[in-house]
């Protein structure tokens, strides 16, 4: 028979077997097989000079436990101090020698010592292969028995621990098991009921995950409660030293536990191991290239034409050997060929698979697509495929057995680079050779580079020392201990290092551990006394435990313990400001230090970057998407978007990593989003709560909440599907619950009962209702806010308990306040709103406005938030004058004046709030005043109103005299000068601060003089004599009328008699008012307006003619100056039609030439224009001094008679002609347009009052230019007048044509 035919015909044994050792019915069989066993009938049977032990020895029930007849050589040198005894016992064996045996028997003895159902027994191994391997065979063996098992290797839910509190074995991880012991104060009667503690590849202590396996067995111990520890290992040296930290039992720790060690002679299968150095000084990736040439030769030489399984450190390399040796084996010649020809080709769907197999080699990895998986594990058992490259990962994950296992380096990707394989990982690869139930030897073979060869060789020949890693991440620890009460102070600490690993190790290997800041020269006791001082100290400073004696956690630092957050990544999430928006939140977390190992690697930049690019990213990255925390925020946010993954062949190439750094980023994330909810919660920051749990309930339901995505949670309805419900208006489940069926079926094409299906399923969709009531006011001190009692009523519409995807979710609540303050949080199932859930809590008010407003929605599902909004009726009066400070947390309070601080100016400076200044006005004490005298005491004397300790005295300003610097230049009188910072702690920007004054400083004289800003303080410096003293500060004095002081001289007098000038607004606005009203009054007089309050005599816009006595004056010509048909007619301005204020300066010929009309024009000539006429309103636009006062006529305009609208009534009274009356310097001059001469103004000054009509000018452009031949030439329409009456005007008056 051959030897594939013969590794075939054990298949079925296999695949009955999934134990990580060997079965104990193979087991028994080879050690009967033997020939160190002796079966003879007149004596025991002995096998390496040790009696074999048969199960019968064991109660009958305990049997069907162990099917065979006898245990092998190891097994029965332990069955006396595992099942006679209660002593912790430490076996040190070599992989495959049926150690998993005696941890059946460990289970056996507190069964038959506790009885059913009044223990728990807790097995640990370090993988999750391995739990669940060992969770499907002894759910099996121990049915009978009445003992049902419980996995826990995910994160903690309620179903998980209902399940834990059920079995009575309990399989976990490491980490696992922490998690659950942080929280022993919820679980203290679960911890406590756990008699046996099984502890498998404990030599995983050497690994980085082993500081959390220390942890964990020494806060077992700890905790007092009466555990057994069996615990195995493979074969170390050093067992001793594990013996040492578990001790005898709980009640003699100072004694070493029972050991027991094996040497490789023990093996069932005998292991040739070979360690291969080969010397490069290149990198791991060319020397992975090096190592593909020294393959062929070493599988030829050790294969004797059986299974091989090569282990390679990347997948790209997975491939590359296994082409690599098909192409090979293709070109030796059938005889040499290192294993047979595949008797049947195997079908898978990858193309370059497809291609190897039919050579009998294949790759194996996690990129590969599941079903090519199983379909070539399925040909390797059967012997068509006889050589497999495959990662690290496949040695612990299935159970494949092989002949000859090659270690082609020994390198691996950890936390995002190339590190050396683990103790563990390397003895599981090598365990993959030499089963006992398919094979009787085996060979291993490590291929390495020359300076490592020495440690391998150690390593398989069991030399290789056990020592501790929790010196690495000792602070975490230190950490969950102080927050389980373990550690309540310095001494407490060390108590508790001194019981660890680390402690014995570092007592016998004192110089392998070297920790940073810490002296290598001390004793150890000092030195782990120091780890422990400094990493306590830390903890403090990042405000994670307390500054008090006794040592305990703050919020932070029990949300730390409670989702095991790495320390640097707790600082992180500490690190969001306040009042953070989702954005903020989300690119925080994608640092946090847990994500470390998912780097970004070249062939993903491309893809992730055109993620980028993508509408459907909420929040995109805006610089270049490069790092890791890049990688995380995109994948997260592509996945929540609804983004379609592309599906071209270069993204085929990273498709299957995408999926698995998706997964692991999901699984990781949910712890830090409920540390944050925790953190934020505690801060009272109701604000980033919110954002926080919906982005939280966002990541567990892997769509956006508040968008249409929310439809894709219905099992049914896939991206095609949520279109068509969203084209038609259905943009949310409830919208989609309000639909009948035949309407979900026409919308979505398809046919019935497909819309009954959905109705179904939305009935079990968790439909929340939330309503909130004040139910009265809660007593208060005298002086601080009010406070009201709220009741909140929480239930579900649904008819029943809503069960969505087959899980009952859990519920969230939350109340705020419209300024931000969260007021009351709570989570629980939803079986607590079978009945209505009520909750009561107190509502501190800061204002009249302020509202309440409650939220309800689903932890786990988006779409399902509820929230209702209360407004309280209490009167202002009920609230304090003063507003209240409410006493926000110390972080939110820190970020908020951060915050402020930009907008302060550079001295420091800031406006005082309205409430600030009425706290300091309520402040001030009433002065004191001698009723006999009527002295008024200076404000400056007043004292604020505080305490007797915090009283501040005012210091007197002192002259200080210059001194000169340096540089020659003289000192300031700043304060903020000789480099002193300002108020906000900042560097000034005064230029003398820094340079100096030019000259010295001159000490000014002191003055009193009354200061103040209200409306009277102006009228006191007006009316006041003002006495320059050098004496202390006078009280100033009120001087009533005709009163006389002895000491005036000393005194400042008022009489009160006058009646002070009302201070202007302009006096008192603010600055910049006062600023901008002091430019305008600088370019234009700011004077009372007066306004006409007549009818103006006649109007244009009312279309009638105009009844004026020039217009009529001759009646045989019946000719009217009317131009309604010149396109060169204009309006004249408003503003010369209005009437002249009395007080305007004139011309004093004209003053007095219109005085001699007032009597006879005061009844006869009203105003020109109504008060809200044209006039008016230009002149508050120009702000002229009055509104019917218009300037002498610029020098650029002339006036010309073409409007037909001249006052001659009003002309020909005046008796002076303009040309004749004095220059003044005041008096303009008008430009000709085309010569140099001056001459006076053509246009006649206005009447002296308002009561006089003012004359009609027409308005000419000022490009206009009148020119002399012009003003010669006279129209013949003006012959048709007066000729005396012409001849007066033609020095006047323009005459166009």
């Amino acid at each position: 028979m051959t030897a594939s035919s013969t590794y075939t015909s054990v298949q079925s044994k296999f695949e009955n077997t999934t134990l990580h050792e060997a079965p104990r019915e193979q087991q028994s069989i080879s050690a009967k097989r033997s020939p160190q066993a002796l079966a003879l009938g007149h004596a025991p049977p002995m096998a390496h000079g040790i009696q074999l032990i048969s199960p019968h020895e064991l109660p009958d029930r305990f049997r069907q436990v162990f099917p065979y007849e006898l245990f092998n050589a190891i097994q029965s040198k332990c069955f006396a101090p595992i099942y006679r005894t209660n002593d912790n016992v430490v076996i040190s064996a070599p992989t495959g020698s049926g150690k998993t045996a005696l941890l059946e028997l460990a289970i056996c003895r507190v069964v038959e010592g506790h009885g059913s159902g009044t223990f728990k027994i807790v097995y640990q191994a370090p993988t999750k292969s391995l739990c669940a391997e060992r969770m499907r065979d002894w759910q099996k063996k121990f049915s009978h028995l009445n003992l049902h098992c419980a996995e826990l290797t995910g994160d903690t839910t309620q179903a998980e621990m209902a399940r834990v509190k059920a079995a009575s074995i309990i399989v976990t991880t490491p980490e696992k098991w922490d998690s659950i012991t942080r929280k022993w104060a919820d679980h203290h009667k679960l911890v406590h009921l756990v008699k046996l503690f099984l502890i498998d590849e404990v030599h995983i202590l050497k690994d980085i995950r082993g500081a959390t396996l220390e942890a964990v067995v020494s806060r077992m111990k700890a905790m007092g409660a009466d555990v057994r520890f069996v615990a195995l290992s493979a074969t170390v040296p050093n067992s001793h030293d594990i013996a040492i930290w578990l001790g005898r039992d709980h009640t003699n720790k100072q004694l070493p536990a029972h050991r027991e060690t094996f040497g490789e002679d023990f093996r069932p299968v005998k292991l040739q191991k070979h360690v291969y150095g080969y010397d490069g000084l290149m990198n791991d990736f060319a020397f992975d290239k090096v190592l593909d040439g020294k393959l062929p030769s070493l599988i030829q030489k050790h294969t004797h034409k059986k299974p091989i399984m090569v282990f390679c450190f990347t997948r790209k390399s997975v491939e590359s050997t296994a082409a690599m040796l098909a192409e090979w084996w293709a070109r030796q010649r059938v005889v040499d060929r290192a294993w047979p020809a595949p008797l049947q080709t195997t079908r898978v769907s990858s193309k370059d698979l497809q291609q190897l197999v039919g050579y009998g080699v294949a790759f194996h990895h996690a990129g590969l697509d599941p079903q090519d998986r199983h379909a070539v594990e399925t040909a390797y058992l059967k012997g068509d495929i006889s050589l497999i490259c495959c990662t690290s990962t496949l040695a612990v994950g299935v159970n494949l057995p092989c002949h000859l296992v090659v270690l082609k380096g020994t390198v691996g990707f950890q936390d995002g680079h190339l590190v050396e394989y683990s103790d563990l990982e390397v003895m599981q690869m090598l365990g993959r050779a030499g089963r006992p139930q398919f094979d009787d030897s085996a060979v291993a073979v490590i291929m390495t580079r020359s300076d490592k060869s020495e440690k391998y060789k150690k390593m398989v020949s069991g030399q290789d020392v056990l020592e501790s890693t929790l010196h690495l991440n000792l602070i975490e620890h230190l950490n969950s201990e102080i927050s389980l009460g373990s550690i309540k102070d310095l001494y407490g600490a060390k108590i508790w290092i001194s019981g660890t690993f680390l402690s014995v190790r570092m007592r016998q290997n004192p110089k392998y551990y070297r920790i940073d800041g810490i002296n290598p020269d001390r004793d150890t006791d000092k030195r782990l006394e120091e780890v422990c001082e400094r990493d306590i100290k830390l903890l403090q400073e990042s405000s994670l435990v307390s500054d008090a004696e006794r040592l305990g956690c703050t919020e932070y630092g029990e949300a730390m313990s409670r989702y095991m957050i790495q320390f640097d990544t707790m600082k992180l999430l500490l690190s969001i400001p306040a009042q953070a928006k989702t954005e903020q939140i989300l690119h925080i977390i994608c640092q946090a230090a847990e994500f470390k190992d998912l780097r970004m690697k070249p062939q993903e930049r491309p893809f992730l970057r055109e993620f980028n690019k993508s509408p459907f990213i909420k929040f995109p990255i805006k610089e270049t998407v490069s790092t890791t925390a890049h990688k995380i925020s995109l994948m997260i946010q592509s996945q929540l978007g609804g983004i379609d993954h592309p599906t071209d062949k270069d993204f085929a190439v990273v498709r299957r990593q995408f999926m698995t750094d998706k997964g692991i980023i999901f699984e990781r994330i949910h712890r830090l989003i409920r540390c944050v909810i925790d953190c934020k919660a505690f801060d009272c920051d109701a604000i980033s709560t919110r954002h926080a749990l919906d982005l939280a309930r966002s990541l567990i339901a892997e769509f956006w909440e508040n968008s249409n995505l929310q439809l894709r949670q219905i099992p049914q309805v896939g991206p095609a599907a949520a279109r068509k419900l969203v084209d038609n208006d259905i943009n949310s489940i409830e919208r989609l619950m309000q639909k009948d069926t035949s309407t979900i079926e026409r919308i979505m094409s398809k046919n019935p009962p497909f819309g009954k299906k959905i109705k179904d399923l939305l009935i079990s969709f968790p439909n929340l209702n939330v309503s909130s009531e004040i139910i009265g006011k809660a007593p208060t001190k005298p002086g601080q806010s009010p406070k009201v009692n709220v009741r909140a009523v929480l239930d579900y519409k649904n008819d029943k308990i809503p069960v969505w995807k087959g899980k009952k979710p859990s519920v969230t609540f939350m109340a705020e306040t419209t300024d931000g303050n969260l007021v009351h949080f709570w989570r629980g199932n939803i079986m607590k709103l079978e009945k209505s859930c009520e909750l009561k809590f107190y509502v501190e008010l800061c204002s009249p406005d302020v509202e309440i407003m409650c939220w309800v929605a689903c932890e786990e599902i988006v779409g399902t938030i509820r929230s209702c909004v209360l407004k309280h009726n209490l009167p202002a009066s009920a609230f304090p004058s003063q507003s209240p400070r409410t006493e926000a947390p110390v972080q939110r309070v820190t970020a908020t004046k951060k915050a402020s601080d930009g907008d302060e100016d550079e001295f420091g400076g800031g406006d005082l709030k309205d409430d600030d200044m009425l706290a300091i006005v309520k402040s001030f004490e009433p002065a004191t005043y001698d009723y006999a005298s009527d002295e008024f005491e200076d404000i400056d004397n007043l004292e604020l109103s505080k305490s007797a300790t915090q009283r501040k005295r005012q210091k007197q300003e002192v002259f200080v005299p210059s001194v000169q610097m340096a540089n020659g230049k003289w000192t300031c009188s700043h304060a903020c000068a000789d480099g002193q910072v300002l108020k906000n702690g900042k560097q000034c920007k005064h230029r003398c601060c820094h340079e100096g004054l030019d000259k010295p400083r001159k000490e000014k004289k002191a003055t009193h003089a009354v200061s103040g800003t209200g409306p009277f303080s102006r009228g006191f410096e007006t009316n006041t004599q003002v006495k320059h003293t050098t004496s202390s500060p006078s009280k100033f004095k009120v001087k009533l009328k005709d009163e006389e002081y002895s000491n005036s001289a000393d005194a400042e007098v008022l009489d009160l008699a006058q009646d002070p000038e009302p201070v202007p607004y302009a006096k008192l606005a603010p600055r910049d008012y006062r600023k901008l009203h002091n430019l305008h009054t600088s370019i234009q007089s700011d004077k009372t307006v007066r306004l006409p309050k007549q009818k103006p005599r006649f109007s244009y816009a009312n279309g009638t003619e105009p009844s004026l006595p020039f217009l009529h004056r001759s009646e045989d010509n019946g000719r009217t100056f009317a131009f309604t048909d010149s396109d060169d007619e204009e309006f004249p301005s408003p503003a010369e039609m209005a009437p002249v204020p009395l007080h305007r300066s004139l011309n004093p010929d004209l003053l007095k030439s219109s005085n001699t009309q007032e009597e006879d024009s005061a009844d006869s000539a009203p105003p020109s224009f109504p008060v809200s006429s044209l006039a008016s309103l230009e002149a508050r636009m120009t702000e002229l001094a009055d509104a019917a006062m218009v300037d002498e006529p610029n020098a650029e305009l002339d006036s010309s008679f073409a409007n037909g609208v001249f006052d001659f009534d009003a002309f020909s009274r005046t008796p002076q002609k303009p040309n004749s009356s004095p220059r003044t310097k005041d008096t303009p001059k008008i430009k000709a347009a085309s010569t140099p001469i001056q001459k006076d103004s053509l246009k006649r000054n206005c009447s002296a009052t308002p009561e006089l009509q003012h004359a009609k000018h027409r308005r000419v452009a000022k490009d206009a230019q009148i020119s002399q031949a012009t003003q010669a030439a006279v129209p013949d329409w003006v012959n048709e007048f007066d000729s005396d009456l012409i001849n007066e005007l033609k020095d006047y008056v323009d005459f166009v044509d």
